[in-house]
């Protein structure tokens, strides 16, 4: 490069998936942002000290990248899957139907969109509703590769969490997390620790779901007895199996072997109670 280097900005096209390097300066030129860059990134940042470097993702917030394909193309296939099955149902079924068609694609949609968020008060993980984990709290970091996705996840002190994340952008998000949380991010997806550590706080809701969803259902049912009884045992089932996740989440080996004895029993007792609710 010459001297007449004004900015460096790093672009990525949520429509492509691709990313690269605009030198502004005589002449412009770009440079690709592959798997190599990340070396190249440091060497160009070493040798222009003094120029303005600019990103589309300074602010922390990285596109998602479902089953590493582009997003924007990823999600305009979805929305219009998903539109032409509740127009499909509505007019198979009718109106009722094409709701309970819309209300069931709504989740998968919205969970195409979990991102990628690592600013100076940590890191979130998911949808735009997840809790930001605070860097002291970010226990390990990693990104597991299965074809051309790449999905980043972290283990905090209350549990993890993943997404999606562009593979192009893998070496930025690796300096970002290193620069901002002095954390070295690993590969691979992080083993049993990281699985059981996911799902803790679904665990913890769980059963009180289970619980509230029964309690609303016992005014409207013509047994309430018979709803209250597979209501409580299906909450205690649940709780059982989460106090076992959160015990070997833990590290707690031993009682998540007797928590799971118990959702053992509880299971016994509701197969005891079968003929008789």
């Amino acid at each position: 490069m010459s001297e007449d280097v004004f900015t460096l900005t790093e672009r990525y096209d949520p429509l492509t998936g691709r990313a690269w390097l605009e030198v502004r300066g005589t002449p412009p030129r770009t440079v690709p942002i592959d798997e190599g860059y990340g070396a190249e990134r440091e060497q160009l940042r070493a040798a222009w000290p003094d120029r303005p470097w600019h990103a589309d993702w300074h602010g922390g917030t990285f596109w998602p990248s479902p089953w590493g394909r582009p997003p924007l193309v990823v999600l305009l296939a979805a929305v219009t899957l998903a539109c032409a099955a509740t127009v499909g149902a509505g007019w198979l079924v009718g109106p009722w139907g094409a709701v309970a068609v819309a209300l069931a694609a709504s989740w998968p949609l919205l969970r195409l969109l979990d991102h990628a968020s690592i600013t100076a008060r940590g890191i979130r993980l998911g949808s735009f509703w997840s809790m930001r984990t605070p860097w002291h709290e970010v226990e390990a970091a990693g990104v597991a590769s299965e074809g051309r996705a790449r999905t980043l996840w972290v283990r905090g002190r209350l549990g993890a969490a993943s997404a999606s994340v562009p593979p192009v952008l893998v070496p930025a998000i690796r300096a970002r997390i290193r620069r901002l949380g002095g954390l070295e991010v690993t590969d691979g997806d992080g083993g049993l620790d990281v699985r059981y550590a996911r799902w803790r706080q679904a665990a913890l809701g769980l059963p009180w779901g289970a619980l509230l969803g029964t309690a609303a259902t016992l005014p409207f049912v013509s047994a309430p007895w018979r709803v209250a009884t597979v209501g409580l045992l299906v909450t205690c089932g649940l709780g059982a199996l989460g106090a076992s996740i959160e015990a070997r989440a833990t590290g707690w080996g031993t009682g998540a072997v007797g928590w799971l004895t118990v959702t053992y029993a509880v299971v016994l007792a509701a197969l005891t109670l079968g003929p008789w609710i």
